[in-house]
């Protein structure tokens, strides 16, 4: 749940599935995001099928933007996520061991990051909830 300063509710999102929340600090805005799985129905298995889906919620005007955003970012079972922001609209995270990709919220595109020639290098902690995290240098 998050509220105002004057105790009014923004946000809260009453579901099970809701594996992680990460604070994002834009240049004008602060958001909060919060991860969360939906159940859409059954395969023609019988497999149950669920939807990635983020929550992207202005903290001080409670707006909510829902994204559907890669698997991956749901880290194996756990109840975390292992995902960092570039900014309020671009993910980073590991897609498999050691490879990182990025994706982009409004247009849903993904990109492998490749360092080609001289970079400059930046740093990055992925959190891990309580599991510790991963330091990552990235172009």
């Amino acid at each position: 749940m998050l509220c105002s300063g004057e105790g009014e509710t923004l946000y809260q999102k009453e579901s099970n599935n809701v594996y992680d929340f990460k604070w994002v600090k834009s240049e004008n805005t602060i958001y909060l995001a919060v991860f969360y799985t939906e159940y859409t129905g059954l395969d023609e298995k019988g497999i149950v099928t669920s939807s990635w889906l983020m929550d992207r919620v202005d903290a001080c005007t409670g707006k909510v933007v829902t994204f559907e955003v890669p698997k991956e970012i749901f880290s194996g079972g756990m109840m975390c996520c292992i995902v960092g922001f570039l900014d309020a609209d671009t993910l980073f995270y590991e897609t498999d061991q050691d490879m990182f990709e990025v994706y982009r919220l409004s247009s849903g595109e993904r990109q492998t990051i490749e360092a080609v020639g001289d970079v400059d290098w930046e740093i990055m902690v992925l959190d891990m909830y309580d599991y510790g995290a991963i330091p990552v240098r990235y172009p």
